[in-house]
C-alpha cells in the first residue's frame, strides 16, 4: 500500500530547495519592479491606421509544468523572448500511515522554471514531489494563434518529465524513499509504479484564444491535445488508478476565461480533462503573481480506499504559486541600481574632496596673507607659488562642482 512515507532529510532538502527558488523568484520580482513599468495585460490600441493582431492573454503555470491550464499545457509561447515564469504547486494526498515528515508529508509539491524564447519555444525545468525527483519540459509552437488564417488555431508539440525518473505516474510520486537498518536512506520505486515508462512524455496541442476585450470577459480559449506517457499511461492498474474521467485514451482538452477587474488584474476560470480526471479551478493574477486554487478527480467522490493505494479516486484539493518575468530587465534593473549605487559614491566622495579642497584654501589663504605683510624675493617667490596652488585647488573645486551637477542631472556652467 502506497504511504506516501516521505523521509524527513528528503523533506528538509525539498523545503531548502522550494525556499530557495521562491527567494530567487521574490528577488527577480522585487529587481523587476524597480527596473520596468508593468506591460499592461491587454494590448494597446494601435496607431491610426495600423493593423495589429492582438496578444492572447498570457498563461500563468500549471501546477507541474510551466505554463498550462491545472495540468494540461497549451499551444502558446510568450511574445516576449527570455519571458520566465517561477511556479510551485502542491497537491494534498492525505495519507493514513504517515510515519515522518509531518503536515508537510500531506502535500505533494512541485517547484518549475518556465523559460520562453524567440515566440517559438520555451524549455524547463521542474522539481517533483517530496524526495525530490526531477526532470525537462519544453514545447515548439508549430503555428500561431490565426497566424495564416483568423480561424486557425495555435498548434505546438512538446515534452514532459525528459530524465532519469522514467517510472512517473501522473502526480509525480513514482519514486519513494527506504531506510534501511543502519538509517541510511535510498531512493526506490514502489513495485505499484514499475510498469509506468513515461520518460519522456510526448504530446500535440492546439489552442484556439478568442478575445472580446472587456473588462467582465477578456477572452476565451479552447485546448485540446493528445500524448502519451503521463497522459495515457494506468501502470496495467486498471480502475485502482482510475475508475472513470477517461474520455479517450491519451486525449486531454479544457478550457479558459479571463476578466480583468483592473488593468493590473486578471481573474481566471479554468477547467479541463488531463486524460484521467475532470479538474477545475479559479486563478488570480496581479502584476505576474498569480495564485491558483483548484479541484481535482472533480468526478470521483471523497471516500478513500485501499483498492486505489490510499491516493487515486478521490477529490483533492490543489494551489499553486507562480511569478512571471523577464531575465532582460532583471539584469537591466540590477545593473541600473548597480549604477545609481556607484554615482552615490561618487557624489559622496566628490563633496568629501570639495570640503578638503576648501578647508586647503583657507589654510593657503592665511599663508598668503602672512607673506603679504613682508618684503624681498623670497617672499614674493612665496605668494606667486601659494597664488598658483590657491587656482588648483579652485580648478579642482570648479571640476568638481561640474561632475556633481553632471550627476544631478543639471548643466555645467
Amino acid at each position: 500500500m502506497r504511504t506516501l512515507q516521505r523521509g524527513y532529510f528528503r523533506a528538509a532538502e525539498f523545503i531548502l530547495v522550494a525556499a530557495g527558488s521562491v527567494a530567487v523568484g521574490m528577488g527577480m520580482f522585487c529587481a523587476t519592479m524597480q527596473a520596468q513599468t508593468p506591460v499592461p495585460t491587454q494590448s494597446t490600441a494601435p496607431a491610426a491606421g495600423a493593423t495589429t493582431t492582438p496578444q492572447p492573454d498570457p498563461y500563468p503555470a500549471s501546477l507541474d509544468f510551466g505554463s498550462g491550464l491545472i495540468d494540461i499545457p497549451v499551444a502558446w509561447v510568450s511574445p516576449n523572448s527570455s519571458d520566465f515564469t517561477l511556479s510551485y504547486g502542491a497537491k494534498r494526498i492525505p495519507s493514513p500511515k504517515v510515519v515522518t515528515g509531518g503536515a508537510f508529508s500531506y502535500w505533494n509539491g512541485n517547484v518549475a522554471l518556465d523559460t520562453h524564447w524567440l515566440n517559438r519555444f520555451d524549455a524547463g525545468v521542474s522539481v517533483y514531489s517530496n524526495n525530490p525527483e526531477w526532470g525537462l519540459f519544453g514545447q515548439v509552437l508549430l503555428l500561431r494563434d490565426g497566424e495564416f488564417a483568423s480561424f486557425l488555431p495555435a498548434i505546438a508539440v512538446g515534452a514532459r518529465n525528459v530524465g532519469p525518473d522514467t517510472h512517473e505516474e501522473r502526480f509525480l510520486i513514482g519514486t519513494d524513499v527506504t531506510v534501511d537498518s543502519l538509517g541510511h536512506q535510498h531512493e526506490i520505486t514502489p513495485f505499484y509504479f514499475k510498469e509506468f515508462h513515461t520518460s519522456p512524455t510526448l504530446y500535440a496541442v492546439a489552442t484556439k484564444s478568442i478575445a472580446f476585450h472587456s473588462n467582465v470577459l477578456s477572452s476565451v480559449s479552447l485546448t485540446l491535445g493528445g500524448g502519451d506517457g503521463l497522459f495515457s499511461q494506468d501502470g496495467d492498474l486498471g480502475a485502482e488508478y482510475n475508475k472513470s474521467g477517461t474520455v479517450v485514451r491519451g486525449m486531454f482538452f479544457g478550457a479558459r476565461t479571463v476578466s480583468h477587474p483592473s488593468p493590473n488584474t486578471t481573474i481566471s476560470l479554468v477547467g479541463e480533462n488531463n486524460g484521467f480526471d475532470y479538474n477545475a479551478g479559479v486563478v488570480g493574477g496581479w502584476r505576474g503573481l498569480s495564485l491558483g486554487v483548484y479541484g481535482s478527480e472533480l468526478e470521483d467522490g471523497t471516500t478513500r480506499s485501499a483498492s486505489s493505494l490510499d491516493i487515486y479516486n478521490y477529490r483533492k484539493v490543489n494551489v499553486s504559486f507562480s511569478y512571471s518575468g523577464n531575465f532582460r530587465d532583471v539584469a537591466h534593473g540590477h545593473f541600473l541600481r548597480t549604477q545609481i549605487t556607484e554615482l552615490e559614491r561618487e557624489q559622496q566622495l566628490l563633496r568629501a574632496d570639495i570640503a578638503q579642497r576648501e578647508q586647503t584654501i583657507k589654510r593657503l589663504q592665511t599663508r598668503l596673507g602672512k607673506l603679504q605683510q613682508g618684503s624681498g624675493g623670497d617672499a614674493a617667490k612665496q605668494r606667486q607659488l601659494l597664488e598658483q596652488e590657491l587656482e588648483q585647488e579652485r580648478q579642482a573645486i570648479q571640476r568638481a562642482n561640474d561632475r556633481l551637477k553632471q550627476i544631478q542631472g543639471e548643466k555645467p556652467q
